[in-house]
């Protein structure tokens, strides 16, 4: 009882203002503002709400897009890695057939 006597209660909402946040068209969360004193919510502070809304999903969209980004980069470093892994492994397969144009097979592979 003690506890709600002495921090809750005092701090009690009495006007609020719910700002929906969307990431890339979903719903990602809330942004609530809560008044413990009455206060007549008026456009300028739904405005400022829905602003700041609009900040916090284009930090997340920007964080998700650097996030892609360097998935990308991954993706295209293990794609040239496998690439290499298919050349040599073709080089090898032409060597076990030919062994006397092997040498050229290396070099061939190394340019491209």
């Amino acid at each position: 009882m003690e506890l709600y006597e002495n921090y809750i209660k005092p701090r009690e909402i009495k006007s609020v203002i719910d700002t929906p946040i969307f990431v890339e068209n979903e719903l990602w969360g809330i942004l609530k503002c809560e008044y413990t004193k009455k206060h007549d919510i008026d456009r300028q502070d739904e405005w400022f709400n829905h602003i700041l809304a609009l900040y916090i999903a284009n930090l997340m969209e920007t964080a998700l897009a650097i996030e892609a980004k360097e998935e990308t980069k991954n993706y295209a470093k293990k794609l040239e890695k496998y690439f290499e892994e298919v050349i040599l492994l073709l080089s090898r397969i032409v060597e076990e057939r030919d062994p006397y144009t092997a040498g050229h097979q290396k070099k061939v592979a190394l340019i491209a």
